[in-house]
């Protein structure tokens, strides 16, 4: 490898044919993204409002080399919603994803469990049967559970404590 030398003009010379790109995520050529305006919701969904969330900007600048994205003025009134699941229907995919996971039928119990106290309004009672679910999780976690596996009913499982406000 040749040693870098500086150009009289301030550019750096050496190794031919190396070119560096303008920025690390690939193309320079994508438009200002743009902010989002104000946040609704309070059913489950979040509305983002704004010249930046779809009616304007282009682009964040990010993505694979080589990519184009569209700028200018977009069709559109300008919003963006999205829709989340609420915890009765986290629940309900947490206790598909076990069927057949783990020792016998108690995971699927315990999401069961989980189900009944969050509708009839027992809040704590879910709380701990959610923390119950993952402390068996793991402790079946490399025995009777595939550690990916478990991973992602762990992080299933928290995401729905954290949204029903368990600490």
């Amino acid at each position: 490898m040749r040693n870098r030398r500086r150009h009289p003009r301030g550019r750096w010379r050496g190794r031919p044919g190396r070119r560096r790109s303008s920025n690390c995520f690939g193309s320079g050529r994508a438009g200002s993204g743009g902010g989002g305006g104000g946040i609704t919701g309070g059913d489950g969904t979040v509305a983002l409002t704004g010249a930046g969330a779809g009616g304007g900007g282009g682009g964040s600048g990010f993505g694979p080399a080589g990519t184009l994205f569209q700028s200018g003025q977009q069709p559109g009134d300008g919003k963006i919603v999205i829709t989340y699941a609420t915890p009765a229907q986290q629940l309900a995919a947490l206790y598909a994803a076990v069927q057949g996971v783990g020792p016998g039928t108690s995971l699927a119990d315990k999401v069961a469990e989980a189900q009944a106290a969050l509708a009839a309004g027992d809040l704590a009672g879910t709380c701990d049967n959610l923390s119950d679910f993952v402390a068996e999780v793991r402790a079946q976690t490399g025995k009777s559970i595939n550690p990916l596996k478990a991973q992602s009913l762990i992080t299933a499982a928290t995401d729905i404590g954290a949204q029903l406000g368990c600490g």
